[in-house]
C-alpha cells in the first residue's frame, strides 16, 4: 500500500523525519472529535477508526478519494484490483436513535409553534375586545371577555 504520508503529503509534507511516522495519522475535526487512519504492513489493509459518524465519514471519504487517484494513475501490473470494502457491520442503532430523537424534537417543535399561534392570536383577539370597550362612552362589564 502507499504510505500514509505519501497520500497525505499536502498535510503531513515530506522529509525522513515524518517516514517513522507513515503508519499511523490523526486528524481532528471542527467538533473536536478526531479520527485515525492505521496502515498496515503486511497486508496492505487501512483501518479507519473514530469516535463519531461525522469524523469518520469525514476523514473516510477524503481517504477512499486520495486512494482512487492515486491507484488510478499507478500502474497495476500483476497486483490485485482496488478495491475499498467494509469488514465489520456498522454501528448504526445509535445513529437511528439520533435520527429519531432528532425528528421527535422536530416535531415537539411544530406543536410548540402551532399551539403558540393559536394562544397568540386568541390574545390579539381578546386585545381588539378590551379596546373596543375602553373606547366605548358606555362600557359593559369586562367579566364576559
Amino acid at each position: 500500500p502507499p504510505p500514509l504520508t505519501a497520500l497525505f503529503e499536502d498535510i503531513v509534507g515530506g522529509g525522513e523525519a515524518n517516514a517513522a511516522l507513515a503508519n499511523a495519522i490523526t486528524f481532528m475535526a471542527h467538533s473536536g472529535q478526531d479520527a485515525t487512519i492505521i496502515v498496515s504492513k503486511n497486508s496492505g489493509r487501512y483501518r479507519v477508526q473514530g469516535g463519531c459518524f461525522e469524523a469518520l465519514w469525514l476523514l473516510g471519504s477524503e481517504l477512499a478519494r486520495r486512494l482512487t487517484v492515486h491507484f488510478a494513475n499507478a500502474p497495476s501490473e500483476g497486483a490485485e484490483p482496488f478495491e475499498i470494502t467494509c469488514s465489520d457491520e456498522l454501528p448504526l442503532a445509535p445513529y437511528f436513535s439520533l435520527v429519531d430523537r432528532h425528528h421527535a424534537c422536530r416535531r415537539a417543535l411544530h406543536t410548540t409553534r402551532a399551539d403558540l399561534e393559536a394562544k397568540g392570536t386568541l390574545f390579539r383577539a381578546t386585545q381588539k375586545r378590551l379596546v373596543v370597550r375602553f373606547k366605548d362612552r358606555n362600557p359593559a362589564s369586562v367579566d364576559e371577555l
